[in-house]
């Protein structure tokens, strides 16, 4: 349990940095946009390793296959720079005319004058961020959720006895060292004397340490004809 609890704390923890250091990403580039002035280069070679010197003075490497670009100032100096973003994503070719942005007073900052180019590595932070701390607060608040609805039942339900349990694992699901599952079990409804199967709730945890033998009645409630049931 509590591993499983730090596990959930992690992913939260870990979504949480990459939400805001993708706050300032937004932030560093907002203000290069803002600040930055047109221009034109053309695409001279291509070429991998370290990218262009963003405006923290760091820089990044990759080994994607990036654009190299060059322009030239009001005053003539010739920059070169090479883009953030390469690869297959966008077609590029020697030659090509390119619309650029630069900071006048620092130009080797310059950015090809697209989306991508310009938003791609913020929009990527953002969303990688935001799945990773979502998919951790579900897992972190399904369980609560449910156990709210089985104290629900517990007080409203009606005790019915169960037989020939069984678990129903999605063992293709995997978090954590937890699977998806949900407890099988035969009875008989209340008031019709019908036999039925009920099936729970998806429970996460390890199915195979999870004991049914001490499992003997479950707790009904009907809505719309359908019932639903907390062990």
């Amino acid at each position: 349990m509590i591993k499983n609890l730090i596990g959930k704390l992690i992913l939260i923890t870990l979504g949480s940095i990459l939400l805001v250091y993708s706050f300032y990403l937004f932030k560093d580039r907002n203000e290069f946009v803002s600040r930055a002035v047109d221009g034109t280069g053309t695409v001279v070679s291509f070429g991998s390793g370290y990218s262009r010197r963003i405006s923290t003075g760091q820089t990044r490497s990759s080994n994607s296959r990036r654009p190299i670009v060059r322009f030239t100032l009001d005053d003539g100096t010739e920059i070169t720079f090479t883009s953030a973003t390469g690869g297959n994503l966008i077609r590029r070719y020697v030659n090509q005319q390119v619309k650029v942005k630069y900071l006048p007073d620092d130009p080797e900052t310059a950015e090809i004058n697209e989306p991508l180019p310009l938003w791609g590595y913020v929009i990527i932070v953002i969303v990688l961020g935001a799945t990773i701390f979502s998919f951790g607060m579900i897992l972190l608040l399904v369980p609560i959720i449910n156990k709210m609805f089985d104290i629900h039942y517990m007080k409203h339900g009606q005790s019915v006895e169960i037989s020939n349990i069984s678990i129903d694992c999605n063992y293709r699901v995997s978090s954590l060292g937890m699977h998806p599952f949900k407890i099988v079990a035969e009875g008989v409804k209340p008031f019709t004397n019908d036999k039925a199967k009920f099936t729970s709730h998806t429970i996460w945890g390890n199915p195979d340490a999870f004991a049914t033998k001490n499992i003997r009645s479950v707790y009904l409630i009907e809505r719309n004809g359908k019932y639903r049931f907390v062990i």
